[in-house]
């Protein structure tokens, strides 16, 4: 990913992590083991916020991730990004049983309001949806999803 050019029209648009990915009473994201991670330790890496669900009539999630999590697997040995899950399930148990495919972070399935923050930010319009962002916060590109399919871990 380093040193490409995503084309994005928003590049411009910078993000403190902390401030979108944590809320009044916690300020850390999770592992699909429950385990916390400050959101602090994301400092100096890009982020990609998957925005994404397990509902069983929309297969694209559930075909991408594979794709996501080989490239994950990748690039996160290097220590320098990592992915942040923003689930669209409708309930806890879906979000777990889908989270535990995934190897990276997410915000908790009870923390609605950042969820639904970061869609209204982002203005997602459908998922699967990847919005790669840079060391600064600032957004690479928006269409991460089509980046992944296209080049994969290259």
């Amino acid at each position: 990913m380093e040193g490409q050019d995503y084309g994005v029209a928003e590049q411009s648009q910078q993000h403190d992590l902390r401030s979108i990915l944590s809320c009044s009473d916690r300020d850390f994201l999770i592992r699909n083991n429950d385990d916390q991670v400050k959101i602090d330790n994301l400092k100096g890496k890009k982020v990609g916020l998957y925005f994404s669900a397990s509902w069983w009539r929309f297969t694209p999630c559930r075909q991408f991730t594979p794709n996501l999590v080989e490239v994950y697997n990748e690039l996160s040995p290097k220590g320098d990004f990592e992915i942040v899950f923003v689930s669209a399930d409708e309930d806890d148990e879906a979000f777990k049983d889908y989270f535990s495919t995934m190897p990276w972070l997410a915000i908790p399935f009870s923390d609605s309001n950042t969820r639904d923050r970061l869609d209204e930010l982002f203005k997602k319009m459908g998922i699967p949806y990847l919005v790669i962002l840079d060391e600064n916060g600032k957004v690479m590109t928006e269409d991460g999803v089509e980046f992944i399919r296209e080049y994969g871990v290259d």
